[in-house]
């Protein structure tokens, strides 16, 4: 019981530690980061939009998706046990999913046009499950005591996947930012993605990218009214 205790107090410690990750730089000057709100329709996301342009996806017809950049802290590169080469499929993983997604339901190009949105997106932050340490505070009771109060604490579980990351939405012909957007996700305690070191972080991939498209089908509904 008193071990029990010590645990918690830790992690009550650590709740000063918000999930949320530095700014990276992608989004540009630190101005801009001040400029995001939450979204109440957007769990922890927060967003920012061109004033007076309402909702960004209802001005545009078809969608370009840049490559997903890299924009990670020097020592995650340097001191993570994911490679470079893992961390380029990631962002790879990342485009395919958003092309799959958003093919679904509006035009996906390569050029620049009117009505034409390009998406720009940066990975900020990445961090593997510990599948060995996931497992064990998944079946050990005081593990999962621990993780469960570290999710009330602090958002997210002990040893599970995270990743973050920033997107600009731009007008394809003018260049100008109409729309930015900044999140970070954790994975579930008993997520079968535990299984794999980069399975969270390609959870939630699927997760943005479909909560993507269902913008654009929120649109498409919309207009068939």
């Amino acid at each position: 019981m008193k071990k029990m205790f010590v645990i918690l107090i830790a992690v009550f410690m650590l709740a000063g530690c918000s999930s949320r990750q530095p700014s990276s730089g992608f989004l540009g000057e630190q101005t801009k980061y001040a400029e995001l709100q939450e979204d109440p329709t957007l769990e922890n996301a927060k967003v920012w939009r061109k004033p007076g342009v309402g909702r960004i996806v209802d001005n545009y017809d078809a969608v370009i998706v840049a490559p997903v950049e890299l924009w990670l802290p020097q020592e995650t590169i340097e001191n993570s046990n994911i490679s470079l080469e893992e961390l380029q499929m990631l962002a790879q993983f990342f485009h395919d999913a958003l092309v799959r997604e958003l093919s679904k339901v509006t035009k996906v190009v390569d050029k620049p046009g009117p009505r034409v949105l390009r998406i720009e997106l940066a990975i900020t932050y990445v961090k593997e499950t510990d599948k060995v340490m996931n497992a064990i505070t998944s079946v050990v009771p005081v593990g999962v005591v621990v993780s469960y109060t570290s999710r009330a604490v602090t958002g997210k579980h002990t040893n599970v996947g995270e990743i973050a990351i920033e997107a600009i939405g731009r007008d394809s012909m003018s260049g100008e930012v109409v729309g930015m957007y900044s999140d970070v996700k954790s994975g579930g305690k008993y997520s079968s993605a535990n299984y794999e070191r980069l399975g969270q972080a390609k959870s939630a991939i699927d997760e943005w990218a479909e909560t993507m498209r269902k913008r654009f089908e929120e649109r498409a509904r919309q207009n068939a009214k």
